[in-house]
């Protein structure tokens, strides 16, 4: 039902009145004339000793229109001073009563938002909420005593920005996946770097996108022309005829000034001309708006945080925080005239923080000046990115640092990095078809299809070239695409292009493992590498070439993690590191220890940075500095580099002590110790992971749980109802009262998660895997029954081959209410879940002891400190092989028989989770501990002492 006209204007007058009542002279629905506008009706008109006028809406949705009005058609007459867009309720949309309505105003919230005059650089765009009574309070006190100054909200202004680009999304609905992929830089872009297939595109996303690149362009040429408004002229609403007038009016004017990878995609032409309203609106909102009223080194920032982080990680645009790329830049850059390249720019962050880290160390000799922006811009910063949208943003970041001094390049390159050597011209941005194809020169790229999207030439000129060459300072963020992901085509293409690393190279690499190698060819002899980083770099055997390649060729200054925070970017919910090196020359040796760093929080200001950087920078290798932010350790280079098979240790725990406790109690234990794979290998044991769906099988088609508790998901359907001599029975837990007999030779005993068991001993407490075809079968295979029989004898295969004794957890989270051991026993073999790892061949004794073993706390610190960094805890087979554990071999028949008592007393004692076994300092933990290190020969008050100190720690690593 319609609003009631009355309704509306009741509202608007009970404010009017409220606003009299505090000394406004407030005049609701005014007819007045606007000098080169014409006649306008206004909500309220407030004249005092300034005037302002008040625009109210019903909705929210409407605060575009009413700022707009605004600007557009009050702010033109020089006597009016600003300016209120008042946003009532939702609520009061309605028809209601007056008196319902009173009872509302005092309870339901309003939103102001405050536009002043484009000239009063001192009063910026921040709304605010309140009641009426409250919002009367604010416009009264604005009206009559008007503050000289008004600090913009960032935030505000990304949220009404983000709403601006959700409106031009609806614009482009009609853009299909080939106009988006031309758009996003070609097939070859989603194809190997985003891996996603043809027609398979994430189009909404790419949507959204777009419009963000729109709005990006607006702002941008906004506040460029308010900085220079004698070279670019204001976008002028009116002359927007189409809305392919925002390029051939505006944007191209900027062209000549090589602002192309800012404002050559042409998004505004793919907008139908019936949106030509919304689009002057939406220019008149980011008027009223004000960016240009934001200091300089937080505009930047509003480029950084504007687009949402889904939308950045559909088009591979991911950003490292502000203050950890500044971190990043104040350890690694010391010199004002320093040339920094960044081959995986994204947002640009990392650039600008480099360029912010240069102007600081210039202005300690002299001011800075429209010569140094430019020097900085055209020479000294590079930034490469194979997604144009990436580049766009980074452009627009690192031109808007200051925006008065315009420059006649921006050294932004679109490109797939990994193609690049010192040496190779390229153009600002790139034709990314060419590229792929391994073209390397600007003439082919002038000879290829002149529709190819990237090109760099759209004003039909020779486009202007960047020659590479070496750098002082690599800075960078690569991407962290797993191996798995990298297409085998594009796998070989990354070998070949990295042939001369191939000793350095293995075919498990990481993506960016790859940038890694980039970055050493780019960096100059002493030069710094200053790299984000995920931890896994420092343990994975697919990375111990680039830990070979840095302990042959570097001086690592820096390895900075974090305490509180995991990562230092969006892109990750990985666990990261800083790592700052310098690269030597071919002879010379490493001459400093290595710094870790970890860190209890990231800092908060510009100012915070500086201070941690110098805590780094002053810090004394003889000493050991902690405080409340931040804890500095060194490491021995000799040592350090010589485990380069292993420098996750040394970062594993937050806790230090829990390294010092394991090297203790290692260097004291280690005669009856060995390592696991010269274990396996002397009693010929196999290792195998466990049974995953795979071959054709999902798992939950095959599996018969215990009991119904165990039944977490809907694909779970037979449930274990007795077990008799020859069969098993079963029952479907959809179906009352229903009922299946299985041989029992057709089925093994398995377990279905390493999640939620309680007993050290699983025997006669698993589930049941299906292996062969029974009569009957059909009524098991409800669905699909022809396509399992066929695969079963295949499946049979697989799964015996995965049954053993011993299950060790491979992929677990440490501090899940399901994980509560680290490895079970059964006296019957049983196949393990994908999740572990099963030994198969073991006595039964051996068997019992390793499993007292790897649940022992000393075993966990093993874990901890040998880990692959993830959210999940990670055990590959060539690190649990590179475990140390209680050999067997080395026990007398005594101790062997006492820690098989131990086993056996325990074995049916329901234990509560790991987490709070150690909170708790459970006593059945402690026994097998205290066992474990009698027989290793320490001495009772040893002991007590030891697992006091190594619960504690393991306690707080937990929290």
């Amino acid at each position: 039902m319609p609003v009631p006209k009355l309704t509306e204007n009741t509202i608007t007058r009970i404010l009017a009145n409220e606003l009299e009542k505090r000394g406004v002279k407030a005049s609701p629905f005014i007819n007045v004339k606007i000098p080169g506008v014409g006649r306008r009706e206004v909500d309220i008109w407030c004249e005092n000793a300034r005037i302002y006028v008040i625009e109210a809406k019903f909705s929210n949705k409407e605060w575009p229109n009413a700022i707009s009005k605004i600007y557009h058609d009050y702010l033109p007459d020089p006597s009016i001073e600003g300016g209120f867009a008042v946003l009532y309720p939702d609520e009061l949309a309605k028809s209601i009563s007056k008196e319902t309505l009173l009872k509302l105003l005092g309870k339901l919230k309003f939103k102001v938002i405050p536009i002043f005059r484009p000239e009063d650089r001192r009063k910026g765009f921040r709304p605010f909420t309140g009641t009426l009574n409250e919002v009367a309070d604010t416009l009264a006190k604005l009206i009559l005593n008007p503050p000289k100054y008004l600090e913009p909200s960032i935030p505000d202004i990304i949220i009404s920005l983000r709403d601006i680009a959700n409106r031009i999304t609806g614009a482009l609905r009609h853009l299909a996946g080939s106009e988006l992929e031309d758009l996003f830089g070609g097939k070859d872009v989603f194809k190997n770097i985003l891996q996603y297939e043809e027609h398979k595109y994430p189009v909404d996303e790419l949507r959204f996108a777009a419009a963000y690149i729109l709005v990006n362009q607006l702002l941008f040429y906004h506040v460029l022309s308010k900085a220079r408004s004698d070279l670019f002229p204001e976008i002028d609403p009116n002359l927007i005829k189409r809305p392919s007038d925002l390029s051939n009016l505006y944007f191209n004017k900027v062209l000549d000034f090589n602002y192309k990878a800012v404002l050559a995609y042409d998004v505004a032409s793919r907008i139908p001309l019936k949106y030509t309203p919304l689009i002057r609106t939406m220019i008149t909102a980011i008027k009223a708006i004000a960016p240009e009223k934001v200091r300089g080194d937080l505009l930047g920032t509003i480029f950084h945080d504007l687009v949402p982080f889904e939308i950045r990680k559909s088009v591979a645009a991911f950003y490292t925080n502000v203050l950890a790329a500044e971190l990043l830049a104040w350890l690694a850059i010391d010199r004002h005239d320093a040339k920094v390249a960044d081959f995986a720019v994204g947002s640009g962050g990392l650039l600008v923080a480099a360029y912010r880290r240069k102007r600081f160390l210039l202005e300690q000799e002299r001011p800075f000046t429209a010569e140094d922006h430019r020097r900085f811009v055209e020479d000294e910063l590079l930034g490469v990115d194979v997604m144009p949208f990436a580049a766009h943003i980074a452009a627009c970041h690192l031109a808007l640092q200051v925006p008065e001094y315009p420059t006649n390049k921006v050294k932004i390159a679109v490109w797939d990095s990994t193609e690049l050597t010192p040496g190779v011209k390229i153009p600002p941005i790139a034709a990314l078809k060419a590229v792929l194809r391994g073209q390397a020169t600007l003439e082919a790229f002038l000879e290829s299809e002149p529709k190819v999207k990237g090109v760099v030439s759209l004003d039909g000129k020779i486009p202007e070239e960047i020659s590479l060459e070496k750098y002082d300072v690599i800075i960078m963020n690569p991407p962290f695409t797993r191996q798995e992901r990298i297409p085998e085509e594009y796998k070989k293409i990354l070998f070949d292009r990295f042939s001369d690393y191939k000793e350095y190279l293995h075919g498990q690499m990481g993506y960016y493992g790859y940038f890694v190698l980039l970055a050493d060819r780019f960096l100059k002899n002493h030069g710094k590498l200053a790299l984000v980083l995920p931890a896994s770099i420092l343990r994975v055997k697919s990375s111990e070439g680039i830990r070979k390649l840095l302990s042959n060729r570097y001086q690592i200054e820096y390895i900075i993690t974090g305490k509180g925070r995991l990562n230092f970017s969006e892109s990750t919910w990985k666990r990261e590191i800083l790592l700052i090196a310098k690269k030597l020359d071919k002879n010379e040796t490493p001459k400093e220890d290595i710094t870790l760093a970890f860190l209890s929080r990231l800092p908060n200001t510009h100012s915070e940075v500086q201070e941690f950087a110098q805590k780094l920078k002053n810090y004394k290798k003889t000493e050991q500095l902690v405080d409340q932010d931040i804890n500095i350790i060194t490491i021995n280079k000799e040592r350090f580099y010589r485990d380069y098979k292993n420098w996750f240790k040394y970062i594993a725990t937050y806790n230090p002590e829990i390294f010092s406790l394991w090297r203790k109690f290692y260097l004291a234990a280690k005669r009856k110790l060995t390592k696991f794979e010269t274990f396996l290998y002397e009693k010929n044991i196999l290792l195998k992971e466990g049974v995953e769906s795979r071959k054709g099988m999902k798992l939950q088609t095959v599996f018969i749980l215990r009991d119904s508790s165990r039944a977490t998901r809907k694909g779970d359907v037979w449930i274990l109802k007795k077990v008799e001599k020859d069969f098993i029975v079963v029952t479907n837990r959809f179906i009352p009262n229903s009922e299946l007999k299985i041989p029992r030779a057709n089925v093994v005993e398995a377990l279905r998660t390493v999640a939620g068991n309680k007993f050290l001993d699983l025997t006669n407490r698993t589930d049941f895997i299906l292996l062969k075809d029974f009569p009957n079968s059909d009524e098991f295979f409800f669905e699909e029954r022809s396509k399992y029989r066929k695969i079963l004898p295949i499946w049979e295969n697989y799964v015996k081959n995965r049954v053993g004794n011993l299950i060790i957890l491979r992929r677990f989270i440490i501090p899940g209410p399901g994980t509560i051991h680290l490895c079970y026993y059964s006296s019957t073999p049983i196949a393990g879940p994908g999740m572990s790892w099963v030994a198969s061949g073991l006595s039964v004794s051996d068997a019992k002891i390793l499993c007292l073993w790897f649940n022992s706390s000393f075993n966990f610190a093993q874990i901890l400190l040998n880990r692959v960094e993830d959210v999940w805890i990670d055990l590959h087979k060539y690190i649990l092989k590179d475990f140390y554990v209680l050999d067997p071999q080395k026990l007398s028949l005594e101790e062997k028989n006492f820690l098989i008592a131990l086993f056996d007393k325990l074995k049916d004692v329901a234990f509560p989770s790991l987490k709070h076994q150690f909170k708790l300092s459970f006593i059945y933990r402690r026994e097998i501990d205290k066992a474990i290190m009698k027989i290793l020969g320490f001495n009772d008050s040893e002991i007590n002492k030891m697992l006091s100190e190594l619960y504690a720690a393991i306690n707080s690593e937990l929290s």
